[in-house]
């Protein structure tokens, strides 16, 4: 997946990059992605990428508890990660779908952890889910 950036003015940085591939099971917009294909398309997209690679201590490796995961965010509407992809960064992300229903990207807000503590996800969750339904109507999606 390729990702594109909107970057607020903050003393730091985080890793990613545009134009920069990353694993789908350690992302927030990627489990986004993972958790709306058809079941058995993500499963065999994470059979193909197994062995799972670790980015963090946090990455989820275990293809069967990424299942869960994204059962998981399937039923909240968005995606966590937890400092799985970046220490020290937190993702909140949600789907993006083209006008048949197809999942086609997410878009995420992240931050340190330090800003975005865990008592925000509620409260950010619905509104990434509202900025990708935006995002989705403007490629033609119904809602």
């Amino acid at each position: 997946m390729t990702l594109v950036r909107v970057v607020l003015p903050q003393p730091y940085r985080m890793a990613s990059r545009v134009g920069t591939q990353i694993a789908l099971h350690s992302t927030a917009i990627g489990k986004a992605i993972l958790a709306h294909l058809p079941e058995e398309e993500a499963q065999a997209v994470i059979a193909a990428a197994s062995p799972l690679i670790s980015d963090t201590a946090a990455t989820i490796v275990d293809p069967e508890l990424l299942l869960q995961r994204l059962e998981a965010v399937r039923s909240r509407g968005h995606a966590i990660d937890e400092e799985e992809n970046e220490a020290n960064v937190r993702r909140v992300g949600a789907v993006v779908r083209d006008a048949s229903g197809t999942a086609v990207g997410a878009v995420s807000i992240a931050g340190l952890t330090l800003s975005l503590s865990q008592d925000d996800i509620p409260l950010l969750g619905p509104l990434v889910v509202a900025a990708a339904a935006r995002v989705s109507a403007a490629i033609g999606r119904n809602a």
